[in-house]
C-alpha cells in the first residue's frame, strides 16, 4: 500500500525538448496533446453542458411541481433516476476524460484537470460509474415497484413505503460497495504503470490495470450489471403484461357473474376495472417508452465503451469511446424531454408554461403601458 500511494506522489519523468525558452513540463503538456479532435471532443462536451442543464433543471421543477396525487410515488422513482442522471451529467461536465489509447489511461480535460492529484481524478471518475450503474438500477426498481403496485391493488394497505425505502437503499449500497472494491483493485498509479512504452508523458493522467484478472473480473461483472438490468425490465415487462391480461379476464367473468343486466355489465366494465386496467396498462407503456431512451442512448453505448476499454488496441478506439461517451452525456437531456413528452401532467404543465411565456412576451409592451398610464381617477 505504501508503494501505491507513494507512486501517485512520485512526479512523472518528463523528457527535455529542443525548443527552448519553453518549460519542460509545459512543452511535454503542448505537444503530446494527441490528435486534432481533442478540441473538438471538448467543445462539444462544454455546450452539451449548457445545453443539458437547463433542461434538467426544468425537468425537475416540472416533476416536482406538477405532479398528480395519483402518481406521487410513482414521480419519486422517475425522480430518483432522473437525478442520478442529473448528477453524472454534471461530473462529466467537469470531467472530459479523454482515452490516452492503447494504455489504459484517461487524461481529464475538464474542468477538473488542475485540482487535485491522480487520487482524486480516481475518485471523480470512480463516482462517474456509480452514477452510471444507479440509472440503471433506478430503471429496474421503477418496474418492480409499479409490479407491485399492480399485485396489491386490491389491498394497497399491503404496501408499505418504509420497505420500498430500505430496499432501495440497501440496493444502492450493495452496488456502491461492490463497485468500490472492483474498482479499487483495478487501479494503477502511473508511476507503477507496467507497461511504460504505452504510457503517454502528459499532465492529469490516472491509469487502469491494462491486464491481469481484476480486469478481466470486473469488466464482466460491469458487463453482466448492465444486460441484467435489460433482462430484468423485460421480464417484469412481460410479467406485467400477463397479469394486466389475466386479471383483465378475471375482472370481466366476475361482473358477468354478479350483474347479468347489460346495462350494469356496461356501468362496471366502462367505470371501475376497465379504467383501472387501463390506467395501469397506460403507465407500463409510458414506462417502456421513457425506457427506451436509456437503453438505446444509455445501455448500448455504454457496453461499446466497456469494450474499448477492456480492449484498447481496437482500431479507432479512442474515437468510438469519445463518441459513444458525448451520447451518454447527451442521453439524460434526451430522457428528459420523453418524460415530459410521454407523461400527460408533465406534457400540458409544460405547454402552459411555454403559452404563458409567450403571451408575457406579447402582451408586455402594453401591460407596461397599463401601469405607466393608468387614469388618476382610477388610482
Amino acid at each position: 500500500m505504501c508503494e501505491y500511494c507513494r507512486g501517485f506522489n512520485e512526479k512523472a519523468r518528463v523528457p527535455t525538448t529542443g525548443f527552448k525558452g519553453l518549460n519542460n513540463t509545459h512543452s511535454t503538456v503542448l505537444f503530446t496533446m494527441s490528435k486534432p479532435y481533442d478540441i473538438v471532443y471538448n467543445r462539444i462536451m462544454d455546450i452539451t453542458a449548457v445545453v443539458h442543464i437547463p433542461i434538467k433543471i426544468f425537468t425537475l421543477v416540472i416533476v416536482v411541481r406538477y405532479t398528480p396525487p395519483s402518481m406521487r410515488y410513482l414521480s419519486m422513482f422517475l425522480l430518483n433516476g432522473f437525478l442520478w442522471n442529473f448528477v453524472a451529467n454534471i461530473m462529466m461536465t467537469f470531467l472530459h476524460p479523454y482515452p490516452m489509447f492503447p494504455a489504459q489511461c484517461f487524461r481529464i480535460d475538464g474542468w477538473f484537470s488542475s485540482i487535485g492529484g491522480e487520487v482524486f481524478r480516481h475518485v471523480m471518475f470512480f463516482f462517474l460509474i456509480i452514477c452510471m450503474l444507479n440509472i440503471t438500477l433506478a430503471n429496474v426498481l421503477t418496474f418492480a415497484y409499479r409490479l407491485c403496485i399492480f399485485h396489491y391493488s386490491d389491498d394497497p394497505t399491503k404496501i408499505r413505503i418504509w420497505r420500498s425505502v430500505a430496499t432501495c437503499v440497501a440496493s444502492y449500497l450493495g452496488v456502491f460497495v461492490l463497485a468500490a472494491m472492483l474498482y479499487y483493485y483495478s487501479t494503477v498509479s502511473t508511476a507503477a504503470y507496467p507497461l511504460k512504452e504505452e504510457l503517454p508523458e502528459s499532465e492529469g493522467l490516472f491509469c487502469l490495470k491494462p491486464y491481469g484478472l481484476e480486469k478481466t473480473f470486473t469488466v464482466v461483472l460491469f458487463v453482466v450489471g448492465v444486460v441484467t438490468k435489460l433482462v430484468c425490465v423485460f421480464v417484469l415487462t412481460i410479467l406485467l403484461l400477463r397479469r394486466i391480461a389475466k386479471k383483465s379476464g378475471t375482472m370481466q367473468q366476475n361482473i358477468l357473474d354478479k350483474h347479468r343486466e347489460i346495462l350494469w355489465i356496461l356501468i362496471m366494465i366502462t367505470i371501475v376495472p376497465q379504467n383501472i386496467l387501463d390506467k395501469h396498462r397506460e403507465i407500463l407503456w409510458i414506462l417502456i417508452m421513457i425506457t427506451i431512451v436509456p437503453v438505446v442512448f444509455g445501455c448500448i453505448p455504454l457496453l461499446v465503451v466497456t469494450a474499448t476499454l477492456y480492449n484498447p488496441r481496437l482500431p479507432y478506439g479512442s474515437e468510438i469511446f469519445m463518441a459513444c461517451f458525448v451520447v451518454l452525456a447527451n442521453h439524460g437531456s434526451l430522457y428528459a424531454v420523453a418524460l415530459i413528452v410521454a407523461l400527460k401532467p408533465y406534457r400540458d404543465a409544460t405547454r402552459r408554461i411555454i403559452s404563458n411565456i409567450r403571451n408575457f412576451k406579447l402582451n408586455n409592451g402594453i401591460a407596461t403601458a397599463r401601469l405607466l398610464f393608468v387614469p388618476r381617477g382610477n388610482e
